[in-house]
């Protein structure tokens, strides 16, 4: 299994410009856990798969926006055979913005904004539709200048006000945290995002780094924020719920083939991360498809 370490990514501004822009397109979005000290705007046009944010994992589809704080450990992942993907994203340091976030007491939700971007900013309905007209205008504009920079500002002070706006993680770490834990968390990482039937016990996982259990659960909370279990029943979780959407498979099978060991166990794992039950869970969306139109927001 490929090595996941958390990285660095440098981050260098585009000429002339105080902050980066960019844009991606390529066959799938491999794991590639990183962090870097820029706060980050994401915005994916096409594709669907899982997003990682410090101890969050949850699944995401075209016109996911979110907005990063510094240092906070993140990925995207597709699945090769779903096909491409595209998104694009603003990278950028508070120091943009000079003294203004300390001073103008006009900008402090903008100042508590950023700080809040720790756990990683999920945003929804009309904000994230506003948001992403303006995220466009500036990733798109032919040449940086002041109206970039204001509409940034613009864009940031539209998150700020919004409630349409979701913490992702419950305590996202500092990438130095996980950094840190060097090559055992490589292997952690490994289990976790393997196939979700094979991954291994928590006993198992311990020996295999040769920790004690105390020793390893204490490793892996400072490390991810929560605990090995929680994160192996949260990635197994959304394992089922595509099968739930896309296959007509029987619930019993989809649980057991995502690894957990009885129905009953399944159930009430799934309810608590999703506040509904799987067959409910099912009939919603298939309800909500036949419902809406198809429509895509790829780029």
């Amino acid at each position: 299994m490929p090595r996941r370490r958390l990285t660095f990514e440098p981050i260098h501004a585009n000429d002339g410009s105080s902050f980066f822009c960019r844009s991606v397109q390529a066959a799938h979005f491999g794991f590639g856990w990183h962090h870097h000290p820029e706060l980050e705007i994401a915005l994916v046009l096409k594709g669907h798969g899982r997003r990682y944010v410090g101890d969050a994992i949850e699944d995401f589809e075209a016109g996911d926006l979110v907005l990063l704080g510094e240092d906070v450990p993140h990925t995207w992942q597709t699945d090769p055979a779903d096909g491409p993907v595209a998104s694009k994203v603003i990278q950028f340091r508070r120091e943009v913005f000079g003294s203004l976030l300390l001073e103008a007491p006009e900008l402090r939700p903008i100042a508590q904004l950023l700080d809040r971007a720790d756990r990683g900013l999920h945003l929804r309905g009309a904000t994230r539709d506003e948001a992403q007209r303006l995220f466009l205008r500036i990733v798109d504009a032919p040449f940086p200048s002041w109206r970039t920079v204001a509409d940034l500002l613009g864009l940031l002070g539209l998150i700020a006000d919004s409630s349409e706006v979701r913490e992702l993680s419950s305590a996202a770490p500092r990438a130095v945290a996980v950094e840190g834990a060097g090559r055992k968390m490589d292997q952690v990482l490994a289990f976790l995002h393997g196939p979700p039937d094979e991954i291994p016990t928590q006993a198992v996982a311990a020996r295999s780094l040769m920790l004690s259990p105390a020793a390893f659960s204490r490793f892996f909370r400072q490390s991810v924020g929560k605990t090995y279990v929680a994160c192996v029943n949260e990635v197994r979780v959304l394992a089922t719920c595509r099968e739930l959407i896309e296959t007509d498979r029987p619930i019993i099978e989809i649980a057991y083939g995502a690894g957990f060991a009885n129905l009953s166990n399944f159930n009430r794992r799934f309810r608590a991360l999703k506040g509904i039950p799987p067959r409910q869970f099912r009939a919603q969306a298939r309800s909500s498809a036949a419902r809406s139109p198809v429509t895509s927001t790829a780029g």
